[in-house]
């Protein structure tokens, strides 16, 4: 009799077992599923990779309408500084390739895309806080040139400092809307109009007597006048800054990508090509 309760709990603890097995096979199943799928993409990502790495990278950038750093050529596309790094770069990695250096769109635009990675790259541009922030600068200096004010050849003035151009009455400092220095010139607390788009359109309000002070860069400026054949109708009253203009990358591409870029850039400055480019254009 005793064996009776022995047989009787064996019989309702016994499936217990069973019980848990059963549970415990998809679970595993589920496991080896995910792995295999895991497995798969980290296969494919390392296809894709070493793909990419044999194969051409394009790199998005675009023109800016600032001479010397991009202008028309007499056969109709698109040269100057900007886009003679541009060729050096490729020639010096092959695996990598720039489009959209023949299109010009306006710098604040540039600006913009760069920072959300719709543009990749871009050459000619100063460096201040705010921005880096938005990008990554590569430390070679492409060209440097002097930021100050301009004014009317025959216009008698002479300024000893930015905050003297604020004691003269309805003063009017004409710059383009995307200029580096704009929250440092409106610091000064001067009347600024910002409403030309390029250094040529900012030129022709001055010489259209829309301003009487012209706030630019001596780089962009007098290849400008001289073009329009007007160099000798204006004159730099007052230099502000030496300063140097470098290259940026939108901080969404790839580290990989990046380093690219930045060997082929150190590369470029090493052999005194970046150099080599700036005098072409500047002298």
């Amino acid at each position: 009799r005793p064996p009776l309760p022995r047989q009787t709990h064996r019989s309702s603890t016994a499936p217990a077992p069973l019980s848990i097995a059963f549970h415990r096979i998809p679970t595993f199943s589920m496991f080896i599923r995910f792995l295999l799928r895991a497995l798969i993409t980290l296969s494919g990502l390392v296809f894709a990779c070493q793909a990419w790495a044999n194969g051409v990278i394009e790199l998005r950038t675009a023109a800016q309408l600032s001479p010397p750093k991009y202008y028309t050529l007499p056969n109709g596309l698109i040269g100057g500084i900007g886009i003679d790094v541009l060729r050096a770069i490729e020639k010096t990695d092959p695996t990598l390739r720039f489009s959209g250096d023949q299109t010009y769109v306006p710098f604040a635009r540039i600006q913009a895309l760069v920072a959300s990675g719709e543009l990749d790259f871009f050459v000619g541009i100063g460096l201040d806080e705010e921005r880096q922030d938005k990008y990554t600068y590569l430390p070679q200096a492409v060209y440097h040139t002097r930021d100050g004010i301009f004014v009317l050849a025959d216009d008698p003035i002479k300024l000893n400092s930015l905050a003297d151009i604020k004691a003269i009455p309805e003063h009017r400092v004409i710059t383009s809307q995307a200029s580096a220095q704009l929250k440092e010139i409106a610091s000064f607390g001067l009347n600024i109009d910002k409403s030309a788009q390029t250094a040529e359109a900012s030129l022709r309000m001055l010489l259209g007597g829309r301003g009487r002070f012209l706030y630019s860069n001596e780089v962009a400026i007098v290849p400008i006048a001289r073009s329009l054949g007007v160099l000798d109708k204006i004159r730099m009253v007052y230099v502000h800054a030496s300063e140097a203009r470098y290259i940026i990358m939108s901080k969404h591409l790839p580290p990989a990508v990046q380093q690219r870029l930045r060997l082929a850039v150190d590369q470029l400055e090493r052999s005194g090509e970046l150099r080599r480019i700036a005098d072409r254009h500047l002298k």
